[in-house]
Parts: structure tokens; C-alpha cells; sequence
């Protein structure tokens, strides 16, 4: 099994992207400045069967957003805070980087 990303052009259309650059991206790297203008960055995330490195079966499709800061980095912590809304089972507080997390 394993997941393939695409990012969502202003257009409606789709660019794929590695697991290395969306890895990046996740861990504080800037985005490309055509991709920085936008308030968020649309992508979905393809969960496949795979037969060495060739797809078998697409499993799913979960389509994501996450918010652009002012330093042209992906806001990891607003997607985490919306997402935990969300789903409405956890609340958590961000102290430093640490998530503090309490069941409901």
C-alpha cells in the first residue's frame, strides 16, 4: 500500500508531487512563490494498492487543504487545530511544539 499526492492548480487541474517534496513541505520547507500567493494549498492524497512500483488499485481519495502563513510555509499547526474541530473528539492546546491533547 501506499499514497500518492496531487496538488490542485488554480485551473482545476492536477500536478503530481512526491512524497519527498510534500514531506518537505510538511516539515517547514517554503513553497515554490506560485504556489505561496494562495491563502491555501489544495491537494489529494490517493491511497493505493501497488505491484512493486506500479499501481494495482486505487484504495481512496481524500481530498486536503492547508493553510499558507505569511512565510510561505504550509500553517501544520492550523491544519492539526481544524482537524481535531473537526472530528470533535479531542481538544488540544499547542505549548511550544508540543501538542497537549485530553480526550473528551
Amino acid at each position: 500500500m501506499g499514497a500518492r499526492y496531487f496538488r490542485a492548480g488554480a485551473d482545476g487541474s492536477l500536478a503530481r508531487v512526491s512524497l519527498a517534496q510534500m514531506d518537505r513541505w510538511s516539515r517547514g520547507e517554503p513553497l515554490p512563490p506560485a504556489l505561496a500567493k494562495s491563502p491555501e494549498l489544495k491537494f489529494l492524497v490517493a491511497e493505493v494498492e501497488t505491484d512493486g512500483r506500479q499501481v494495482a488499485r486505487v484504495l481512496r481519495i481524500v481530498p486536503h487543504r492547508h493553510g499558507v502563513g505569511r512565510d510561505k510555509k504550509l500553517d501544520m499547526d492550523a491544519a492539526v487545530r481544524l482537524a481535531m474541530k473537526r472530528m470533535g473528539l479531542v481538544r488540544g492546546k499547542l505549548i511550544g511544539t508540543i501538542w497537549v491533547v485530553a480526550t473528551l
